[in-house]
C-alpha cells in the first residue's frame, strides 16, 4: 500500500531514472517506507526490463561493492583487481554493450 507521499517519492525516483539524472538519493526516518518504496521501484524497473543490482550491505569497500554489483548484473567477476579493470569484462564494457536503457543499483543502509 502506497500513501500519497510514497507515490510522490516513487514518481520522483522514476523521473530521475527515466531522464538519466545520475544519482538519486532516498532518505528517511526509520519506518517511513523506504524499503517498500525501493521494492516498488525495483518491481517497476523489472517490468521496464532495466538491469538492476540490489546492494543491501553498506559495509563493503569499493572493490567488494563493484564485485557485488557486477555479480548481480550477471557480469563474471575476475579475481585480480588489475585484470578486472584493465580487461574487456569490466562494468564499463558491459554498460557500453547493453541496450540504451538505464542501469540501476540500489542500496539500503541499516544501522546496527
Amino acid at each position: 500500500f502506497l500513501t500519497r507521499h510514497t507515490e510522490e517519492a516513487l514518481a520522483c525516483l522514476t523521473y530521475g531514472i527515466q531522464t538519466r539524472k545520475g544519482f538519486v538519493l532516498l532518505t528517511g526516518e526509520v519506518g517511513t517506507g523506504k524499503t517498500t518504496l525501493i521494492n516498488k521501484l525495483l518491481e517497476w524497473l523489472r517490468l521496464q526490463q532495466v538491469a538492476t543490482a540490489f546492494v543491501f550491505n553498506s559495509r563493503l569497500n569499493t572493490t567488494q561493492f563493484l564485485d557485488y554489483m557486477m555479480a548481480d548484473f550477471g557480469i563474471p567477476v575476475i579475481p585480480s583487481p588489475k585484470v578486472r579493470f584493465c580487461s574487456g569484462s569490466t562494468i564499463g564494457s558491459w554498460i557500453a554493450t547493453e541496450p540504451a536503457r538505464p542501469q540501476c543499483s540500489s542500496s539500503t543502509k541499516h544501522k546496527t
